[in-house]
């Protein structure tokens, strides 16, 4: 019992040491960076839509045309 509670001291103080809590932190939440990126996705898939319906379009001139 006794040993179990010096080895979490020790491993709490190397992380605090060693910043591992932030750098944990930084990894699990969502910085800036993940932000941008599904800002980025999200514009991708409406271009992709948008893609999409103008070959619809372009599709019904070549009909339209002939």
């Amino acid at each position: 019992m006794l040993q179990k509670l010096v080895i979490n001291k020790i491993i709490n103080l190397l992380a605090k040491n060693f910043k591992l809590f932030k750098i944990l932190e930084y990894v699990e939440k969502p910085n800036e960076l993940d932000h941008k990126v599904i800002e980025l996705e999200n514009k991708i898939l409406k271009l992709e839509k948008l893609q999409s319906k103008v070959k619809k379009i372009e599709k019904r001139l070549v009909i339209f045309k002939k």
